[in-house]
């Protein structure tokens, strides 16, 4: 008898094989994730801004139930409800979605970009990305089940890759041209320079011209890919204004110094006319000054911009290592999530620190070595 009453227990809570999947709330039945099933996407590899094709088991039925579906597009499990679908003709179990990126889509395509890129669903290159694809019948509702792994999303055609690859390069190009056969990223010349000499390269100016170069190749990648203007964050304008800053106040901390050496020396010279006897003491003081005003002489890129009168200067490397390594961790994020950094206060901070740890320590740099008395 026990036996019995838990067998019919049981067989009450199951449910009937042919009963109907319940209707989620604003949905037919006949469109609930019961129902409906996706087996196909096509094609299996779309360019954004592209458009996408869904195979719905029961689509035909849904849409005779629902004539103003809500479908909403799910791309590595991010909801784009700005991507509308476009309805199939009688008889087509095919939803349509298009791929551009918007203003109103944009926020949820960044979580895309950077889905896949954390889950390093990287396929070949970094221009097509694999990414999980599903629908759900409104927002906020559970996706259909899939038989489809995944699609590929190519980020950048390849006509366009190439286009910002020549761009790229005849930006890297000039600014090399101009960098040689200018004095554009040299420390100021004296005010009597001797001919055919260049002076040293300057490491603020060169930092300042990176920072350029980087975003600027950046902004074109991102607009080049997604049609938007790409907005730039907080982070990099930071980053902009330190290289700046720093260009800036070098700049101003030489001519200061150039300034007060030649009062200096014009000061000297009127002592040494009024002394009798050419004082060997204020030679020696002339002799020392003159020499800073002397143009420096550039010895090559890396020695210019790492050393002062004295050789290799800390500060200088400690300046280059930290440009150079937040340049690859800004490129690295454009290239993985088509957006601009937003980098950590932590990181601003430190390059501010280097910077301005380089600016103080130009006060007392000499740009030429004493002569020996």
């Amino acid at each position: 008898m026990k036996s019995l009453l838990a067998f019919l227990t049981i067989a009450a809570l199951l449910p009937a094989q042919d009963a109907k999947p319940a209707a989620v709330a604003g949905v037919p039945a006949e469109c609930s994730p019961g129902r409906l099933r996706m087996t196909a996407v096509e094609p299996r590899e779309a360019p954004l801004g592209g458009t996408i094709a869904i195979r719905l088991d029961g689509l035909n039925e849904c849409l005779t139930a629902w004539p103003s579906p809500e479908f909403v597009l799910h791309l590595s499990g991010v909801p784009m409800p700005a991507l509308k679908p476009i309805l199939p003709a009688a008889g087509d179990n095919r939803l349509q979605f298009a791929l551009p990126v918007m203003a109103a889509s944009r926020p949820a395509w960044n979580q895309v970009f950077a889905a896949s890129a954390a889950g390093s669903a990287v396929q070949e290159e970094w221009r097509t990305r694999m990414l999980t694809i599903a629908v759900s019948p409104g927002p906020g509702q559970r996706p259909y089940p899939s038989a489809v792994a995944g699609f590929g999303l190519r980020l950048l055609g390849d006509l366009q890759w190439r286009l910002w690859l020549g761009i790229a390069f005849l930006l890297l190009v000039l600014l090399a041209w101009v960098a040689t056969s200018s004095n554009a990223l040299r420390d100021s010349s004296p005010p009597i320079a001797a001919a055919g000499v260049k002076p040293p390269f300057s490491l603020a100016r060169c930092q300042m011209a990176a920072w350029f170069y980087v975003v600027l190749c950046a902004y074109v990648l991102i607009w080049m890919s997604s049609g938007l203007q790409p907005a730039l964050t907080a982070s990099t304008l930071a980053l902009i204004g330190i290289s700046a800053g720093t260009g800036l106040f070098a700049a101003a901390v030489d001519t200061t110094k150039r300034n007060a050496n030649l009062e200096k020396a014009a000061a000297l010279e009127r002592q040494l006319q009024e002394v009798q006897g050419a004082d060997e003491r204020l030679k020696g003081e002339l002799a020392e000054v003159l020499a800073q005003l002397a143009p420096a002489r550039s010895e090559g890129f890396f020695i210019d911009i790492l050393s002062d009168a004295n050789g290799l200067s800390f500060h200088r490397v400690q300046m280059l290592v930290w440009t150079l390594t937040t340049i690859l961790i800004f490129v690295w994020t454009v290239f993985a999530s088509l957006v601009m950094p937003e980098f950590d206060a932590t990181v601003l901070g430190l390059m501010g620190i280097s910077s301005g740890t380089y600016l103080g320590f130009k006060f007392p740099e000499q740009s030429a070595p004493a002569p020996p008395r």
